[in-house]
Order: C-alpha cells, then sequence, then structure tokens
C-alpha cells in the first residue's frame, strides 16, 4: 500500500509534467504568445522541482533513519505530517521500527548490566584473554586474588608469578590445575579453570580463579579428625585391654606387702599370668599391625608404569578368588571394551587394588543367594579408561559412603580398614580417581578412572 501510494504519486507529477510539456510545444508550434509560453516555462519548473523535492525529501527522511541507526541513535523518528499523506504509512513503520529497536537495544544493555553486576559481585575470579595475550575482561574479584589493580595483557601476571603467562597460554580448553601463590604475604591455592569459546569470530579463553586454602584447610580437619577418632578407637581398643591384663599380672605376683614368694604363688597364679602375657603379646602384635598398615599407605610414593593389557589384569585377579567363589556359589562375569584394551599402569599396586575391591564384595555377599561380581573394564567417550567392579550385595548406606575411604574405618570383624585408603592413594598417583555408587539392598560399583 506504501508502495503503491508513492508509484501513483510519481506517475501522477510525471503525467503532468508530460501534459505540460505538451501544451508548451504547441504554443511554441503555433505563433507564440510570450506570456503563455513564460507562464508554461515557469509552471513545467516548477513542476519538475515539486517531483525532485518529493523523491528527495523522502529519500532524506529514510537516509537520515538509517544513518541514525548506523550511529545507535534510535531517538530519531520519521515525520508523519508530509504532505500528501503517501509516505505517512511508510513513516509509522519506520518509527516502529525505530521504537522495536530501541527497546531490544535497552533490553541488550539490561541484560549485559544484569552479567556485568553478576560477574563483578561473585567470589570466584574470571578473565577472558586472547591467544595473542590481549585481556577483554577481568573481574574484582580476580584483581583482589592477584593483588593488580588493572590487568590488560597477560604478562602483566608476571610480576605475580614469573610462569604464569606462559602457564595460562599453554593451557588448553577443559584443563585445571592448582597454582600456590603468595599475594600481599597471603599463602593463596588458587583452583585454575580454562574454558575456551568463540565470540566475534575471536577465538577466546575464559579463565576462573578459585582460592580454595580454607576449603581445603577445613577439609583437611574434618578428614584429620576422622583419622585421628578411628585411630584413638583402634589405639584404645589395645592399650585398654593390655592396661587391664597388666594388672591382672600384678595382682597375681603380687600382695599389699610386696611381691610374692615362690611358694605363695602357686600353679594358678603362675598359670594366670601366663595366659595374661600371652594375651598382651597379641594385643601388642595387633598394635604393631596397626603401625605397619598405617606405614604402609604413607609411604607408597614411587609407580612402576607399564602397559598392561585389561583382559590380563580381569582374568589374574578372579584367578586368585576362584576357590572363594566357588565355595560360596558367587558367579563372576567379565567385560572388556573393547577387547584389546590397554592400561598404562602399575601393574603391582593396581592389581592390589582389584584384589581389595573383590574381596570386599566376596564378603559382602557371604550372605547373599545369588551372589554375582561383575568386572567392567572399558573407555569412556573422552577416550579415559575405566574399570568397574560391582556386586549385588546389600549395599553401603548413605551416611557410611564418605567414611569407607578413611584409613582404619572398616565394618568388617576381619577388617583392617586400609584397603580403601590405599586403594585411593594409588589411584591419586596415577592421576585418577576412585568413587563408589551404592543402592543398598540391590548393587554397589566401585569406579576406577585412569
Amino acid at each position: 500500500m506504501i508502495y503503491k501510494n508513492f508509484y501513483i504519486n510519481v506517475i501522477g507529477r510525471i503525467g503532468l509534467i508530460f501534459l505540460t510539456c505538451l501544451w508548451l510545444a504547441y504554443e511554441i508550434s503555433t505563433p507564440p504568445f510570450v506570456y503563455t509560453v513564460l507562464f508554461l516555462g515557469i509552471i513545467l519548473a516548477l513542476q519538475i522541482y515539486g517531483l525532485i523535492w518529493y523523491v528527495n525529501r523522502t529519500n532524506r527522511e529514510i537516509a537520515r533513519f538509517f544513518a541514525s541507526l548506523k550511529d545507535k541513535d534510535s531517538s530519531l523518528s520519521v515525520s508523519t505530517r508530509e504532505k500528501g499523506g503517501s509516505f505517512r504509512e511508510l513513516a509509522k513503520t519506520l518509527n516502529e521500527t525505530a521504537t522495536l529497536l530501541k527497546e531490544a537495544r535497552i533490553e541488550k544493555e539490561s541484560q549485559f548490566r544484569y552479567l556485568q553486576f553478576i560477574m563483578e559481585n561473585v567470589n570466584i575470579g574470571l578473565m577472558t584473554f586472547s591467544d595473542t595475550g590481549k585481556v577483554s575482561l577481568v573481574n574484582n574479584a580476580a584483581k583482589k586474588l592477584l593483588g593488580i589493580r588493572s590487568l590488560t595483557r597477560l604478562n602483566q601476571l608476571n610480576a605475580v608469578n614469573d610462569n604464569f603467562e606462559r602457564m595460562l597460554i599453554d593451557m588448553k580448553p577443559g584443563e585445571q590445575t592448582v597454582m600456590r601463590l603468595t599475594v600481599n604475604n597471603e599463602l593463596l591455592q588458587l583452583l585454575i579453570r580454562i574454558t575456551g569459546f568463540r565470540f566475534h569470530n575471536n577465538n577466546l579463553k575464559l579463565l576462573s580463579l578459585q582460592n580454595f586454602r580454607q576449603e581445603l584447610e577445613e577439609h583437611e580437619l574434618r578428614s584429620w579428625q576422622k583419622l585421628i577418632r578411628v585411630m584413638t578407637h583402634e589405639i584404645m581398643n589395645s592399650v585398654t585391654p593390655i592396661t587391664t591384663l597388666t594388672l591382672a599380672i600384678k595382682k597375681c605376683l603380687t600382695t599389699n606387702e610386696g611381691i610374692k614368694s615362690a611358694e605363695e604363688l602357686g600353679e594358678e597364679n603362675i598359670r594366670d599370668a601366663v595366659i595374661n602375657a600371652d594375651l598382651i603379646e597379641e594385643r601388642s602384635k595387633g598394635l604393631i599391625d596397626f603401625v605397619n598398615n598405617y606405614r604402609s599407605i604413607s609411604q607408597i610414593n614411587k609407580l612402576d608404569i607399564s602397559e598392561v593389557k585389561a583382559v590380563k589384569l580381569l582374568g589374574n585377579t578372579a584367578s586368585l578368588f576362584r576357590e572363594d567363589l566357588k565355595k560360596l556359589s558367587i558367579r563372576v562375569s567379565q567385560r572388556i571394551l573393547p577387547e584389546d584394551l590397554t592400561l598404562t599402569i602399575d601393574e603391582k599396586l593396581i592389581q592390589q587394588v582389584m584384589i581389595n575391591l573383590v574381596k570386599n564384595s566376596i564378603e559382602a555377599l557371604r550372605e547373599t543367594d545369588n551372589g554375582k561380581i561383575e568386572l567392567f573394564a572399558l573407555k569412556e567417550t573422552d577416550g579415559s579408561p575405566v574399570i568397574r567392579v560391582l556386586d549385588n550385595g546389600p549395599g553401603i548406606p548413605v551416611d557410611k559412603l564418605d567414611e569407607i575411604f578413611i584409613p582404619f574405618y572398616t565394618t568388617s570383624k576381619n577388617g583392617s580398614g586400609i584397603g580403601l585408603s590405599f586403594s585411593r592413594q594409588v589411584l591419586r598417583l596415577h592421576k585418577g580417581s576412585i568413587s563408589v555408587k551404592s543402592e543398598p539392598g540391590k548393587e554397589t560399583i566401585f569406579t576406577l578412572k585412569f
């Protein structure tokens, strides 16, 4: 409708110009009347000027409108009072468009300020930088953590740590690391994560910095409290009987006046003293074993790495328990995907971890009918090798899941409580992890990720 009105208006003006030209030509071809020719010439000039003004005025309005958009000025509007009104609808549409763009720009600005407010008020340090080391954004938390006032280039971080810039540039998206820094005489434990993204055809990295020293200290404190509680319990279980037995021996060999004579001792007192001494020896050996078990956990610090076929590792583990499994009617199955899966591990240590896990599963299945253990090795989507040990035993209560890896904690009467602690230590040395998922009454799954 808008362009139809414009078309009709222009055609009408051109038609009038054409008719005026014909009239002027006619007057010139006949004996001319000077004033008539002059009048028609003026009318023709005015018509041509009017046509040019009409077209250019609209073009100027539209050009001015789009220029304002280019300059991000949405306050300009097109007049709707243009004579003839043929462009009134166009002006109205352009003004509505300007209003929509203005609202969109305001909303965009509001979202930017909202995100900026969040970024500036989170406790985690955030910054973005390019591969060339140019820093485009950094929040207050990052500046406070690093003890700097402004940051425009990564090389400025070398004032905090000599290798800071090189480390950040070399880190790949998805990686994380821990860095110890001293800023303003305060020791920081920084957890650094890198995420890659693309923005305006530029490859950027998002860096997050988090000082987890306090959380780490609190976690360590809780771990030490749990460890000390278990160790105290174990030590008291040995020391208390030893003290009691020592007093019993003393009672057999002495009286209020002093040490009994050979005649006063008697065969019964001697027998009791020997029995108590044997019990003291037994409990002392138990305490020595306890200390040796602790040493076995704390002294693992070196790996003998080699490539081991998963089929060999799982097969050897199952073979070691063949008789126990047969005696308890426990079925064992093995799955390996792909079949030629190879692990780069310390074979002896990981074999011991597997033995610990299968042994725990057998203990859990002693009172379970149709017991089943599944050994499953596979590669995850990120290429990481994973081993899972699954059993359909009674499971582990939810409130115990965070305690089973504490040294010397055990729910088994004959257990030492070091198997899972040992396993976690071994997996950490492999830069891996061990985790557990249990559904009481259904299944328990231990996962080793390398």
